[in-house]
């Protein structure tokens, strides 16, 4: 079987339906803890924090703490091979979760997931950009991202039956082994396009993560916050505290969207 290329409109339209499949896949290993999470309760005896923890927080925490590291990864090296073999870390992991002893296994998993699939969404936006020509990316991104929906709702659909039929722990690997198999597909047979950009802009080298992080904090003197009211009465130090806080995600936005 020869590669899946962009050289042709049946080859891009190939390359996005695999890219849906990692997208359906990817909203099923997320969401596939909601469908087992009562029997997951009784069977450890957790409390609803605890629930909490390994429902959502686990994953979030590890996704937002490797998005960026990631991000810069990808703009540096085979984006295929990348994503096909963060695929099939977190599908190995969500399969892995058939065997958990306890609520710090299932935790440590989920954040295992969040890390591997920080890698999704960036590398199928910039795969997407490489493969399409403007007039189709949109329609292209469309197909795509219509995976977050198709496996959230498939993963509710068939869950609850299989684990009505075969246990909590069948899920898992019903969940993870089919993202096996697609990376293995992804790595083989799904070339890496060329990379290409639609402006100069692009061309510029990003803002260093420490510029953008340091803008509101002159060096030399004391920053000082800028408010559109007056810092008086008794909210004087609410409002200042506020205007400190805002300055960090003030100071990335300017240096995203200033002119070099």
């Amino acid at each position: 079987m020869r590669q899946i290329t962009s050289d042709t409109a049946r080859g891009r339209w190939t390359a996005a339906v695999v890219l849906l499949a990692l997208y359906i896949l990817h909203s099923v290993d997320r969401f596939v803890i909601g469908v087992v999470i009562e029997p997951i309760r009784h069977e450890f005896s957790l409390t609803d924090t605890e629930l909490g923890q390994i429902g959502g927080l686990a994953h979030a925490l590890a996704y937002s703490a490797f998005v960026l590291p990631v991000g810069w990864l990808l703009d540096r090296t085979n984006r295929v091979k990348l994503l096909s073999a963060m695929l099939f870390i977190w599908s190995a992991i969500t399969a892995m979760g058939a065997f958990a002893t306890g609520f710090w296994y299932l935790f440590l998993l989920r954040m295992g997931v969040g890390a591997a699939e920080s890698a999704s969404s960036p590398a199928s936006q910039s795969l997407v950009a490489s493969i399409f020509p403007l007039k189709e990316r949109a329609g292209a991104m469309g197909v795509v991202f219509a995976g977050t929906a198709v496996g959230t709702g498939f993963v509710f659909a068939i869950g609850g039956p299989v684990a009505d039929a075969y246990g909590w722990r069948a899920v898992f690997l019903v969940a993870g082994l089919p993202g096996i198999l697609l990376a293995l597909f992804m790595w083989f047979f799904l070339a890496e396009p060329p990379r290409n950009s639609d402006n100069s802009a692009a061309e510029a080298p990003a803002p260093m993560y420490a510029r953008a992080l340091t803008f509101p904090f002159p060096r030399g003197r004391q920053s000082q916050p800028v408010s559109i009211l007056p810092a008086r009465g008794i909210f004087a130090p609410v409002q200042r505290s506020l205007a400190h806080f805002l300055q960090v995600p003030a100071g990335i936005l300017f240096v995203c969207v200033a002119p070099r």
